[in-house]
């Protein structure tokens, strides 16, 4: 990937971005839809996702599918790079016996 001329700035990859994943402690009706207590969402940071996981951490309202949501009312239970932990915190692998195994096969 080449460096803009002008900024000199390489762009960044999806797959090198930091991915975020926050917990909901409780239902809360939103606008559009409502969010169960224990429901999971998952979001690569940068631009205004990047303010959202920066005003949890700072347990300040933040912004959510057009709603104001309170920063007590989730968790931060991922903040890292795309990989298998993420999938795992992001619910698309939710099989113990898997998870074991793909864990093991790191190690290796």
């Amino acid at each position: 990937m080449q460096a803009n001329p002008i900024t000199n700035n390489v762009p960044q990859l999806n797959a090198d971005r930091v991915r975020a994943v926050i917990r909901f402690n409780r239902r809360i009706e939103l606008p559009r839809f409502t969010v169960e207590n224990g429901e999971v969402w998952a979001f690569m940071v940068f631009g205004k996702l990047q303010t959202r996981l920066e005003q949890i951490k700072r347990g300040e309202r933040f912004d959510f599918a057009g709603a104001q949501v309170l920063a007590q009312d989730v968790e931060i239970i991922y903040e890292g790079r795309s990989g298998l932990e993420f999938c795992i915190a992001a619910g698309e692998i939710t099989d113990p016996q898997l998870i074991e195994t793909l864990r093991n096969r790191q190690k290796t």
